[in-house]
């Protein structure tokens, strides 16, 4: 289903919600590698997380 493997990944900029051409995007804000394991092989079960939302208001 998924191609695993290493992926080189950028992303860039943008101001635009439709343009897809990375030529008329702006700067490159982070660059990575991502390493995409089989999920049929992956040792993976969940992951869980506590998020605190704090609200900040003008008194």
């Amino acid at each position: 289903m998924f191609n695993a493997g290493r992926y080189h990944y950028t992303i860039r900029e943008q101001e635009s919600t439709t343009n897809l051409d990375p030529d008329l995007s702006g700067d490159i804000i982070e660059r990575g590698i991502m390493l995409l394991a089989d999920f049929e092989t992956s040792q993976y079960l969940q992951h869980e997380i506590n998020v605190i939302y704090t609200v900040h208001e003008p008194i």
